[in-house]
């Protein structure tokens, strides 16, 4: 998988939250910048693409 920020190799990044255990999961993450990518995130920036296009 490509990033979308800086087209780097975006890797399997194993997820773990402290303070909520239900929210532990996979994401991706790309090696060269950083940018992580999960279901909540994709999520929220899908709703947020079809507000913006709504408008």
């Amino acid at each position: 998988m490509e990033c979308g920020r800086c087209h780097g190799l975006m890797v399997w990044y194993y997820i773990v939250d402290l303070l909520a255990s239900e929210t532990d999961g996979l994401a991706w993450r790309c090696v060269s910048c950083g940018d992580i990518l999960d279901p909540v995130i994709l999520s929220n920036g899908q709703r947020r693409d079809r507000l913006t296009h709504a408008i």
